[in-house]
Parts: C-alpha cells; structure tokens; sequence
C-alpha cells in the first residue's frame, strides 16, 4: 500500500527499508521485484511522487535463476526491471526513485517484444522510468547497489543494466540519471539493443536534456557495446550530458569483506566524502599500501602485478597499459571501454608510447614511483610502502603535459572529460596536493603552498621550481568525482557555496622532473695557472666578475674579448653552474655518482681568407680542479685529438672550427708512450661539491646513514658509499636510506661551480706566421645536456638545458711591436736619509705587426701599463722582492702623444711578488688606442715613475756596500699592453727595456737583517728526477706530481737564512748566547669580492696539516728538531756552536710538505722566519729550552720570508713544447 505525499492527496510515496524477496517469479505487463509500476492516468490518481529503496535485495535462485517478465497485456511494450517495472513518478523531484544499498542477484529480466517497433524496455533495477505531468522531470538517484549474475533482455528488447528506459516527458523535461559505486557482475544483456547502463534514451545527441551521471562503476564478466544502448559508438563518446566514470576495471573489490573493507584517506575524510567503504567497493578500489596505515587507491595509482603482454617500456605492468591493451579486442571481457578515443597526445604519439618510453628517454611518460627514484625490491620493503603508478612529467611544454593527464585519466575511467578545464557542472574538481614520506609512510604535505604541477588556464603545466624530483616527494591529482546528488555549488562570481560531498577519488600520482638548469660562463686571462685551491686561483675574481656582470647588466657584458700574442699561453676559464636547488635534489635521492661529459666548441669568428680554427700542433693542456685537487691532462689540436666541424660565413663560404670534447685530453700525455695516456673522465658530482655539502642532524629522519670504514675497507676499493662529504680536510662517508631514517640530511647552499682551465698556446713557427690570426669564441656545443653524455652511475638519468651567459672571444695573433726608451735619475747611487727617491722616466712607441688582427680588435677598449722591478743584489744573491714602499709612496704621471700630463690613479704593488704595474690610459682613452693605430699608424705612451723609499727602512731594501763591489738595486722596466686591464700584470705583449746601469746602495746598516730563501742542492735529484732532469726546476717549488707514488705523501722542502748582524757591536756579540728561531707558515688566499691581484697570506693554526713529521733548523755544529704542530715553531740554538763567519749566521732549515695524491691543498705558502739574540739562556737537562726575554741584544731582531709553491706541474712536458715551438 502506498502512503499519499500529502494528507488526503493522490500522489503517493513508498519506502522500502531491509527487505529481501528471494526466489519469486513475477509476470506481468508493469513487472517488478518491488513494485510493479502505475502509468499516467488523466486524473494522476495515485501516481507515485516517491520511491525509496533502502538496504532491500531481490536474490533468486542460484541454481536456475528467477524470472521477472513484462507481457503485453495492456499494450505491445511491456516492461520488467528487478526492483521496479515502470518507475513512473507524478512529477518533479528531488530524487523521485531512490535505491541504495541494494542488490538484484541471480534473476533473468525480460519482456515481450513486437516487430511494430515495441521493443520491451528491462532493466537490472527499473525497467522504465519517467514522469508523468507535462514539462515536468524525474530525479532518479541510485549508489552502492549491484546487479549481480543476471540476464538482461532477450531479442528485440531495449535491455539496460540498470535502467531500459529513461523517458522525457516534454523538450522542456531536465531528467537527472544519477548514481555512484554500482557494480554490474557476471550480468549478461540480450539481444543487440542494449546499454551497459541504460537500454534506451528517448533523446539525441543533439537534443538531450536529461543528465546521466554516474561514477564509479565496474563491469564484470561479460561486455557490452556501450553505456546508452540506442545510441551510436559516436554519440556515446562525445555526448556532453551523459557521463559514466568506471573504476576498479579489475574487479578487486570482489574480493573485499565487510570485515577487510577500507578506503585511502589520501586528502579525503569523512567531512568530505560520501559514506565509504559500502558495498560493492567499486569506488573505493584498487588499493596499493603506502605505510603502514594508508593505501591509494583508484586504477590511476595501483598497478597491474605483472608486465602487460606488448608493453616493455617503464609503463609496462601499469594499470593503464592493461586497460589499453584490452581497447579493440572484440569479445573480450572487457571491451565495455567503448567511450575512451585513442587520439594522439603530441605529433602521431598516442599513450602507449609513453608506456613504452624508456627511463633514459628525455621529457614525459608512463612509469613507476620505484622506477624514477631507482628503488628495489628491498628499497621498497625498507621503507614499507608498495611501488605505484606514476605519470613523468618532465617538460614545461604544457600541451603535451596537459593531452597526456587528460588522456590518462579518460583512459582509466573510460571517459571524455577535459579534465583540466574543469565541470561546469560541479560533478567533477581536480585537486593538486604534494604528498611526502615521512616515518615510514607517505602524507599529505599539508605545509606545501606550491606543487610540482599546476593548473591554470584550463592547462596541466610543470611546476620546475617546485618538481618532485627535488626533495622525493610526488604530486597527487586527486580527481574528485562527486555525489551528483551533491556536486560543487558556485555563485554567480565563480566562487564555491557547497563543497558538496565526494563519492569517488582516482587518485594519479605525477612525479614531476625538474630539468637542471645550468648555467655557462667563459673567460680568458694571459697565463697558464694551474693551481686551484682557494688563495691561488688566478681566474676565480675574474670568472665572478664575469658572473656579476652578466647578472646586472647582461645586455652590456654578454661579450667579451681577450687578445694575446703567439708562443703565449692563454688559459681559458670554463665554468658550469649548479642551482642548489637541482643538487639538493639529487642528495635527497642518493644520486650523485656521476655527471654529464662536457664538450665545447672553439668557433671561429675571422672571415674572408682569415678564416681558420687553431691551426694543428696547437699545445692544449686542461686542468680539472674540481673536488679541491688538480688533475692535469694534455692534447694537441688536431684531427685525430679533436673534432672538425664547419659553419657557414658571410660570404657563402665555410669557416673550420674545432669541437674539443674534454675526453679528448689525456693525463701523462708527454711521455710519448700512448700505453701510459689515461683520457680524462669528468668528476663525479660528488666530487664537484664534496667540500661544500653540509651534514645536519636530522633525527633519525634524515636520508643519510654515517659510515665508519676501516683503513683497510678504503685500501681494498670495495668499500661501498652513496655520498662522501670533505669535513675539514678530512673524507666522510655517507649511506643513502630509501626508508628515510638515517641520522643525517646533506646539503648544499647557493650555487656550486664545476670549473675547468683550458690552457693553449699557439707556436710561432714557420707553419704560424706574424700574418696568421686566430680568432674564436667559447660556445657550448649544444644548448642541451643529453643522457647519452651522462658518465657514471646515475639511478633516474635525465637530461639538463645549459644556457651560454656570457660570450667570450679569443684573438691569437703576432699584434704588435714596440721600442722605447728609459731613464733612471738620480745618477748618485748612495742611497741616504736625505737621497732616497728614485726616478724613472719611460716612453713606448706601439705600432700594429699585423694589421688584419687590428681590424678585429676595431672599436675595443685597450690597455697600457708601466711594468718596474726591483732586482737586489748583495752578499746573499740576487733577491727579488720589494720592502720599502708603500702605494702611497709612488707617484706617477703619463701622456699619450704629445697631449697633457695626467696622473696615473691606478698603481698596483705587490712587494713580495717584485712589481709596481703603473696603468697609463683610463678607459675612454683606453677605446682611442686601437684608432691611433689605424689612422696614424703608431701611438706613443710616456709616464714619470717616482720612487720615495722609507728613510727609516733603506737598510731592508738597499744592501750595504764597500769599495769594488757591485751590489745595489736595479731598476728594469716593462711595456705592457692587455685586452683587459687585470691581465696587464701578466700580458704576454710585453716590451723589456735595455737594462739600465744604475745599482743604488747604502753604506751603513743599523740593526741586523734577515735573509731567507732557498737552497738549492741534490736533493732534488733524488726527490724531483722530473724537474731536475727537465731543467725547469724551481727551489721554491713542491712538485706533487712527483710525489705521485703510493709510498710517498710529501716532498723535501730545502731552505737556508743568512741572519746578519755586523750592526751589532762586538761587545754585544761577545755575550750573545742563543740565537731564537721563529717560524710561522701562512696560506695565501684571495679577498672576497677583491681583484684577483689583491690577496692574503692567512696564518695556519695546524701546521701538521701541511708539513709531515719535523722541522730541522742547523747552523754548523748547532742542530734543533721541532715537531711540525700548532700554529708557532720556536727552537734555540747555542751561538758558541752555530757558523757566524764576519758575523753573518747561516742556517739550514729543512721541512717536509704535504704533497702527493692524498694532498688536496694546493696553494702558495710563505713562511715567516724571526731571528734574534739573547744573553742569558734556561737551560733544562743540558739543553737550551728558553731564554730571558729581557736579555734580548738591541737591534738584534730581523724577519724575512719566503714563498714556496705546492703545485702538481709538469715541466718535461713544458720542455719539449718549448722545443717543438722553435723555428
């Protein structure tokens, strides 16, 4: 009996609430489990308004099924459905019919059908529904519910599975078909005129206004055509108005119990969700663990558990290659995916070649979680959670990007939605979240304010700050298919008044790639300097400038151009800078044992007949000083060393360059024996930023675990690490985690720099004339970093852009000649308190040796400078250094031509490196030289030099002389001329004055003086066969290359003093008792932010981390050993013992420097030696262990220095290019 709507109305509801009929047949012209049905009367008398089915079940009998079947009795259309019949309803409602929770099991549904048309219209749960007053709609509302083991219609009938006919009562009509988690299992439809969902729809395409929307659905058993059985293949797929959102293609949720029953709280609760977990457990299904507590679920996550036959790329066992697997195979179970269009994503390339691509393949594709972070089984098992589906994305063009979700997405639910426009509609939203792993489980990272992907203008596009492949996360696109009971609300302005309430997530994981981005800067310095430790990079300051200036004013300073002279070295500085960004990326992962191989091009920019690369035989050495030591290689430009390659020029002819990969170098090359030539291999990353990464506690949380190896773990070679770090001076060894419970995170802060010298010098022979002219620009050879230049091992290879900052420009060529003359006044040689300025003048005529290099250098700024020295000659040698001045003490004017005298502002003095370089030109005139060369031929530079040495310290510079000798200061002068003017002081266009006759000295000293230098003896033929043999040794050098050998560690450093002190009185000798030694070493480093010439010796605290074992200070008879430790060495010895011949000490002093493969400092070192004297001794056990500090003798002490350098060289190699360059 059914109750009326309203007291005393004819419009009636009925409810339903836990009832089971079970094993009935019914036959009848309105046939129906539940209800029957009544039709349209002209009075509505009783008409339903309402039906609600609530937890009621219709189950028949599993052996043979029950029947309900629609006869013709009251016309030739019958109708049957397993709850309802005919589900007519009086008029609009909000819903009309309701059934939840319900389930039709084991019953065949069929009606009679007529050839007049009348086809019988059955289905799973209503047969027929519509309304019943004229323009009025019927809301039909149908979830959790399932038709089960079933036959749908026989020949002729419109057979649905969940409804045969869905009727519009007028145009004006707007029916809602709506429903959600509804499974059709082992259901079979008769006949041809059936629907998965609906049998027949009383509308077109082209004039539909009832809304079907349905999510989350799965079909299992059997297979149909299509969801609306009347309408064609064409008007099922790009119908607007009808959606059917399928899920769980599997069938999974078969095997979930009320008992096992969960669902992924992935950015879902119970506030935002329809009630879930119910049955059947479509919408809630497949599910993959991701922790211990949490699953993702949807076929868009979950994998399919084995390699899909035809697939064989990094999509290959996912859900997805599956479900496109089955597209098109005729009969097969699952050919229900009838709405998806396989149309291609980007060129021909539909979605199968983006489960077929490769991980070394560049830009998106179809891939796992474990894949792209090179995980294992036992990864995964460490850090408990199951491998999952992943869409790559991993290129900014966001076309491409966005076909590929959208295609994805429709592909695992069988839809047409453009996803990324969004529904208008509100039945669909599409939510962006970054989900992190954390204490073993991954979360929503509900921090996060950006996300590697984005969304706007109707667009998926790649996030490149914010990629996942930065910090090991992964973005989650959580489309969330609503309630269509209770979709999204909008008001007029676009905003949300009801969230609504979601009934179906598809959860797709995208792990979104961040490109490396990296930068390349050039730069060129006159020179070969090979020593890169901090404190003696020669380019650092120069390449920084380079940086700065192409950072503010990159217009002004993409360009720049550096000229040299033949038989010059000219090193080029190559750097390639890393965002922290990208490295920190890649130490969350564990992966950084290798690096791209770098190659570059030397591209010629002369024209005409001038057209040439660097001719054959050019001499190239590269210098890799990345992870803190130099490695150095060798090659010469040829073809059988180097690539050629052509480019077009200006007049249609071509122009030969050289392509120079780095592998191209080869260490020990100059031996001659190409069995010993070991070809250079690119650092790893690791070793590019050891020193720079820091180590932060991390809590048990942090992606590194610290190892401990042994001494004899390290010598075997098999000592297995992730990451090593440098923690000062000393190599720590790191173990990646994937489960993310190590103690430690590593990290870098701001950019790190992968730098290489390139040092060439083109010979001046008779193949390279004074006509020839070589000029080139550094260039990358591609604006790419591909996987194939990947070297080592790298777990989720990916491919870099790399963008030239600056452009820089090499001029090799014979430019210039020079003459001129110099003067030094005054003639009176005797320095004194009241003669003690000296005066030069110097003057230079240029003019141009090769007029087709001073065409390219037209319109460039160009540089001058005065180049003084001072050479010391006394009793102890030649000596030179400068000791008496002060910039302030010199002063200097010039002239060009014959115009006004301007005063020279820029003065540089370097007082232990020997030079006062005096710029002549400011840079407007510095732009006016080259233009005097071509219009007048030559230009002239003069300059008045001044010299006003400290009266109060004349004795350190000047030496003492007597009658007949010939000791003094000499001054010789350079003319110097650079494409820049930091290069002055070392400019390979140089001119050497005649050296002048004038030798200034003194007559007396005051107090005691100190020198100190090396000795120079056969220990080198012992310790540097190298550089003996060669004949370019150098007594204040420390060859580390020769102590390249497993046994030794440091080289002998051999040095000796000359303390004297004819100053002193003889009365003051005679009670002299010790001689008090103090050493001090320093390192030289360069100021921050300073030019490269301004730099700083910083005093070492542990000097045995640079010195090995003792110091041995001798003097005669008298000896004092000194363990090399702390930051002071101080020792004394017995003036009675000690060799003071006319009162002069000579001491020995000999040291042991860290040198060798293990050595990583390689620098300038000076060291500080004080001299002094003292009357009353502290003697211990028979040994001097002190002295009186108030005993000292006055004007007794005296200090000097002197600078060694640590550096790896080859100098036989050196040699035999000197050789081969001679004409």
């Amino acid at each position: 009996m059914m109750q009326p709507y309203n007291s005393g109305g004819t419009s009636c509801i009925a409810e339903f609430q836990n009832c089971t009929v079970e094993k009935i047949n019914v036959n009848g012209h309105y046939a129906g489990g539940f209800y029957g049905g009544k039709w349209f009367s002209g009075n509505n008398t009783y008409v339903p308004y309402q039906i609600t089915l609530d937890k009621c079940q219709m189950v028949g009998d599993t052996s043979t099924n029950n029947t309900i079947k629609g006869n013709s009795v009251r016309d030739a259309n019958g109708y049957a459905g397993g709850f309802l019949g005919c589900g007519n309803v009086y008029t609009n409602g909000s819903p009309n019919i309701t059934i939840k929770d319900c389930k039709v099991q084991n019953y065949t549904i069929t009606s009679t059908a007529y050839t007049d048309g009348k086809k019988g219209y059955v289905g799973g749960f209503i047969g027929y529904t519509g309304s019943s007053v004229e323009s009025s709609s019927i809301t039909c509302y149908i979830h959790d519910s399932s038709v089960e083991d079933c036959t749908i219609g026989a020949s002729g009938n419109y057979a649905g599975g969940a409804i045969g006919q869905v009727y519009r009562r007028s145009p004006n009509s707007t029916n809602k078909i709506l429903g959600y988690n509804i499974k059709l299992d082992d259901v079979t439809l008769g006949g041809a005129n059936n629907g998965a969902w609906i049998g027949h729809l009383g509308e077109t395409k082209a004039n539909i206004t009832t809304s079907i929307q349905f999510t989350g659905l799965g079909i299992y058993g059997k297979n149909y055509a299509r969801n609306i059985g009347n309408w064609s293949d064409a008007d099922n797929r790009t119908n607007t108005k009808a959606s059917f959102v399928f899920a769980d293609y599997e069938g999974t949720c078969e095997n979930m119990t009320s008992s096992s029953a969960g669902y992924s709280t992935f950015n879902a609760s119970l506030e935002t969700n329809v009630e879930m977990p119910k049955y059947p457990y479509v919408n809630v299904n497949p599910q993959s663990a991701l922790g211990p507590d949490e699953v993702i679920s949807g076929d868009g996550a979950v994998l399919y558990g084995s390699v899909v036959t035809g697939f064989t790329g990094t999509g290959k066992n996912t859900m997805a290659a599956r479900i496109h697997s089955e597209i098109g195979n005729s009969g097969a179970t699952k050919q229900y995916y009838n709405t998806y269009v396989d149309t291609p994503i980007t060129g021909a390339n539909t979605i199968d070649y983006y489960m077929n691509r490769s991980i070394t393949d560049e830009g998106n594709r179809i891939s796992t979680f474990a894949t792209e972070r090179g995980m294992s089984a036992g990864d995964l098992a460490a850090a408990g959670f199951e491998n999952f589906a992943v869409l790559v994305i991993a290129t900014a063009a966001e076309t491409e990007t966005t076909n590929l979700i959208n295609r994805y997405i429709q592909l695992v639910t069988n839809t047409t939605n453009d996803y990324a426009a969004g529904s208008e509609d509100g039945y669909f939203n599409v939510d962006i979240q970054t989900c992190e792993y954390d204490n073993g489980s991954f979360s929503i990272d509900t921090d996060a304010t950006a996300h590697g992907l984005t969304n706007n203008n109707k667009k998926f596009q790649l996030n490149n700050d914010h990629a996942d492949s930065l910090s090991g996360t992964f973005t989650l696109l959580d489309i969330q298919f609503m309630d269509p009971m209770k979709p999204i609300v909008k008001n007029n302005a676009g905003e949300i008044t009801d969230t609504g309430k979601i009934a179906y997530h598809l959860y797709v994981p995208v792990y979104t790639v961040r490109e490396m981005a990296v930068n390349f800067y050039a730069s060129a310095k006159t020179g070969a300097y090979s020593v890169a430790y901090p404190g003696t990079n020669q380019y650092q300051s120069l390449i920084d400038e380079c940086v700065t200036e192409q950072a503010n004013t990159p217009d002004i300073h993409r360009k720049r151009k550096h000229a040299d002279t033949l038989d010059t070295w000219v090193t080029q500085y190559i750097r390639y800078e890393y965002r922290d960004l990208d490295i920190n990326a890649l130490l969350n992962s564990g992966n950084v044992k290798w690096n791209y191989n770098k190659t570059i091009d030397f591209e010629t920019m002369t024209n005409g007949n001038d057209k040439k690369r660097l001719p054959d035989g050019t001499f190239m050495v590269l210098v890799d000083p990345n992870g803190d030591s130099d490695r150095v290689y060798y090659t010469t430009a040829d073809p059988t060393n180097l690539t050629h390659y052509t480019i077009p020029d200006s007049n249609d002819g071509t122009k030969n360059c050289w392509r120079v990969p780095l592998t191209a170098f080869k260490a020990e090359d100059y031996d001659g024996n190409d069995a010993n030539n070991v070809p250079f291999s690119v650092p790893t990353l690791n070793d590019v930023i050891a020193s720079k990464i820091e180590p932060k506690n991390a809590s048990g949380a942090g992606w590194y675990r610290k190892l401990s190896p042994t001494a004899q773990q390290l010598e075997s070679g098999n000592f297995e690490y992730d990451v090593y770090t440098i923690e000062n001076g000393v190599k720590q060894y790191y173990e990646f985690t994937e489960a993310k419970n190590g103690a430690y995170n590593l990290s870098v802060s701001g950019s790190v720099y992968e730098d290489y010298y390139i040092s060439v010098k083109v010979p001046h022979n008779t193949v390279v004339t004074a006509t020839d002219v070589y000029f080139y620009q550094i260039k990358l050879q591609s604006e790419r970093l591909q996987i194939s230049d990947i070297s080592g091992s790298n777990t989720s290879p990916k491919a870099a852009g790399i963008t030239q900052q600056n452009e820089f420009q090499i001029l090799i060529a014979d430019l210039f000649d020079q003459s001129g003359t110099m003067v030094v006044k005054p003639d009176v040689q005797q320095i004194t308190t009241t003669n003690h300025k000296i005066n030069a003048k110097v003057s230079t005529v240029v003019t141009p040796k090769n007029s087709t290099a001073i065409y390219y250098l037209n319109g460039d700024e160009f540089f001058h400078s005065f180049y003084i020295t001072l050479i010391r000659t006394s009793s102890n040698g030649i000596e030179s250094d400068i000791k008496a001045l002060s910039t302030s003490d010199i002063t200097a004017t010039y002239k060009i031509n014959n115009g006004t005298a301007s005063e020279c502002s820029n003065i540089d003095l370097n007082l232990e490196a020997n030079y006062i370089n005096v710029h002549t030109t400011s840079a407007e005139e510095s732009s006016n030289l080259i233009a005097y060369l071509r219009t007048t031929g030559s230009f002239t530079i003069s300059a008045d030099i001044e010299m006003d040495f400290d009266p109060d310290e004349l004795q350190d510079e000047f030496p003492k002389r007597t009658t007949g000798e010939e000791y003094g200061v000499n001054v010789r002068a350079a003319s110097n001329i650079a494409y820049e003017s930091n290069a002055l002081v070392n400019a390979s266009m140089t001119y050497s004055y005649p050296i002048d006759g004038h030798n200034y000295y003194i007559e007396t000293v005051k107090r005691a003086t100190l020198t100190y230098g090396p000795k120079t003896d056969e220990i080198d033929t012992i310790y540097d066969e190298i550089g003996y043999n060669s004949k370019n040794q150098t007594t204040l050098g420390v060859n580390g290359l020769s102590a390249n050998e497993a046994s030794r560690t440091d080289m002998p450093v051999n040095t000796e003093a000359f303390y004297n002190v004819q100053s002193i009185t003889d009365s003051d000798m005679a009670v002299a008792k010790v001689l008090k030694l103090t050493l001090k070493l320093e390192k030289k480093t360069d100021s921050s932010g300073s030019p490269v010439s301004n730099v700083d010796y910083v005093p070492i605290t542990s000097i045995q981390n640079y010195i090995n074992g003792s110091f041995t200070f001798r003097s005669k008879d008298a000896e004092a050993i000194a363990l090399a430790t702390g930051s002071t060495i101080t020792v004394y010895l017995d003036v009675s013992e000690c060799e003071h011949t006319g009162k002069i000490f000579d001491i020995d002093i000999l040291f042991n420097a860290k040198s060798g493969g293990s050595f990583i400092e390689y620098a300038n070192y000076k060291v500080d030696l004080k001299a002094e004297l003292y009357r009353t001794a502290i003697v211990e056990g028979g040994v001097i262990t002190g002295v009186d500090n108030e005993s000292v003798i006055t004007s007794s002490p005296a200090e000097n220095y002197l600078i060694y350098t640590n550096a790896k060289i080859c100098p036989e190699f050196i040699q035999i290019q000197q050789e081969e360059a001679e004409p």
